[in-house]
């Protein structure tokens, strides 16, 4: 079993940053591309990634997640 080397403290993430998230994620940038523009690791990006993802309205009849608009993704 591996074991995760924490280095610092944890960060919390603010507003900027994840606005930046979000729109380097529409961008298509990938993960790693992400985590060492916002300075973050990679596996900190893919879990805010999959938590946004979660927080993301569904349309069952189309059968995929719906848009955010701004005001949505920043109470997120």
């Amino acid at each position: 079993m591996r074991s995760a080397v924490k280095v610092g403290a944890a960060r919390s993430w603010d507003e900027e940053s994840l606005a930046r998230l979000i729109a380097m994620n529409a961008a298509g940038q990938d993960d790693r591309e992400i985590a060492q523009a916002l300075g973050r690791t990679v596996a900190s990006v893919q879990h805010k990634r999959h938590l946004l993802r979660l927080a993301t309205p569904v349309d069952h009849r189309r059968g995929r997640r719906m848009r955010l608009d701004d005001a949505t993704a920043a109470a997120l």
